[in-house]
């Protein structure tokens, strides 16, 4: 007996007609939408080849466009759970990135969520002692900014005492009102 004969047997996705048939079909956009297991963010989750993946790569990989090394599976229909092959594109986060853009996916909480994620990042590129010296002085943004080789929000976010975590002994369990 095949693998492919026994993962059927079991009831396994091996073929883009037993993923269709593990969807609600929509008449209107033509979507596939997983009616399976998700993720606690809802994202629809299932195995193929004894991996689990998410809808949209295990469409792909039944398609025949396997993600290579470094590749995402996402859709162009913006439906969250939609596995029509069809919708699929397969490309690296960069591509991924500048499709959301362009069709106006990074609009709204999800590019403010995106922002506040590499706001948290920038501050660390300071150490204490210079974080300590821009909040003691009332030298502008940009004169810290190419001394450190930083950029001016870096700096700004710094003196906003935003970034506090890269201060040492910076703790919420040691804070105490001035």
């Amino acid at each position: 007996m095949s693998v492919r004969s026994i993962g059927q047997k079991l009831g396994a996705v091996t073929k883009l007609d037993d993923l269709r048939a593990r969807c609600e079909i929509s008449e209107d956009t033509e979507c596939w939408v997983w009616l399976g297991g998700c993720n606690s963010a809802g994202d629809g989750r299932l195995y193929v080849n004894r991996k689990l993946v998410s809808v949209q790569r295990a469409a792909a990989i039944l398609d025949g466009r396997a993600p290579k090394d470094g590749e995402q599976a996402f859709n162009d229909c913006r439906t969250h759970n939609c596995g029509n092959p069809a919708h699929v594109l397969v490309g690296t986060a960069k591509a991924k990135g500048k499709f959301l853009a362009k069709t106006g996916g990074m609009k709204g909480p999800h590019r403010s969520a995106a922002l506040r994620r590499s706001w948290d990042t920038r501050g660390r590129s300071l150490t204490p002692e210079q974080i300590r010296e821009i909040r003691e002085s009332a030298e502008p943004l940009h004169v810290f900014a190419e001394r450190f080789g930083v950029v001016k929000s870096t700096v700004a976010i710094a003196r906003r005492s935003e970034a506090t975590e890269c201060v040492k002994g910076a703790s919420v369990f040691n804070w105490r009102p001035a």
